[in-house]
């Protein structure tokens, strides 16, 4: 028997559109036990196992890698097969949970506004420092623009693989394969680096980010697209920005949301960056755009809600029609 995807189930819409409503109400709360966090203290002590008894960095951090990732799916594939055969309403409320965790819709939206906030009270250090909690780039010697255009671009890629993405993975597969997908893009996070430490060890855990990010970043351009009114834009300039600049970025995936929002809010992106105290520099995104500013934050919000819930209709509605019927 083929089994449907989770979202086309009466379960799967349940235990979706539950997820959504949590985020939306709670957003990131500190207090509650994020499983990130367990999964980051993990591959931290995994990290110095593996550098400890294995030789080659790209054959180490490779086994770390696929070990990780295939632990957290068989791992919580039986868990949450355990409990729906225990309990229904117990894995109702952890799937539901589950998913919760991995996307991150207001918790984006709120950290962006914080930025914003600061910047229109004049406050540039501390709007540096908030910026800081988002990007790894060195903000302290950021003005306005630098950080406005960091702050969107943050949400941009964001919308990919912090909102999208999970809750793709979370519709096909339900909790456990939306796990298997925070596990990747947490791996990513902490080891994909390309700099001395991480540029073979972490090698493969960027590679499956990427391969992981690939449809949705896909599907956000024409649901940024089709968002694009709210900010007094159109579908027409988002998908020429990203057909012409798309490309440019140095991630197969984040140039296209980021070319999406860039024609959306009429802004320039890109350009001078520094990063650990060394100045690089990436191509201009919508070169004839306006310098962001924080104005554009606040509309960057607005356009990452409407993509987000748009999104998450397109997946919830076919799953009402199929169990309704």
């Amino acid at each position: 028997m083929i089994e449907l995807p989770f979202f086309l189930t009466g379960t799967g819409t349940a235990v979706l559109f539950t997820s959504i409503c949590l985020d939306l109400l709670l957003g990131d709360r500190e207090e509650l036990p994020h499983p990130v966090r367990f999964m980051g203290a993990l591959i931290n002590a995994s990290e110095k196992i593996a550098r400890a008894y294995l030789g080659s960095e790209t054959l180490s951090g490779s086994l770390l890698t696929l070990g990780l990732v295939f632990g957290t799916y068989i791992s919580s594939l039986l868990f949450f097969h355990l409990v729906e055969a225990f309990h229904y309403a117990a894995y109702l409320i952890l799937s539901s949970a589950a998913v919760y965790f991995s996307i991150s819709l207001r918790c984006l939206a709120d950290e962006a506004i914080k930025v914003q906030r600061l910047l229109e009270q004049g406050d540039i250090k501390g709007a540096r420092k908030q910026v800081s909690m988002l990007v790894s780039r060195d903000t302290g010697q950021m003005d306005e623009e630098d950080i406005s255009k960091a702050a969107i671009e943050t949400v941009a890629e964001n919308l990919v693989d912090g909102i999208m993405s999970p809750f793709f993975y979370g519709a096909l597969g339900g909790p456990a394969l939306c796990i298997c997908f925070k596990m990747i893009s947490t791996l990513d996070s902490m080891i994909g680096y390309k700099n001395e430490r991480y540029k073979r060890f972490g090698w493969l855990a960027a590679r499956l980010d990427d391969i992981a990010n690939f449809i949705p970043a896909r599907l956000s351009v024409p649901i940024t697209a089709l968002c694009s009114f709210i900010t007094g834009s159109n579908p027409e300039k988002v998908f020429s920005c990203v057909s012409a600049c798309g490309h440019l970025h140095q991630s197969p995936n984040s140039g296209l949301p980021e070319a999406a929002f860039a024609a959306a809010l009429n802004v320039k992106l890109g350009g001078e960056v520094s990063y650990h105290g060394k100045v690089r520099k990436y191509p201009d995104i919508n070169r004839g755009g306006m310098r962001p500013s924080a104005s554009h934050i606040g509309q960057s919000v607005r356009l990452l809600y409407a993509s987000g819930l748009l999104f998450f209709s397109i997946l919830l509605v076919p799953g009402l029609v199929f169990v309704l019927s």
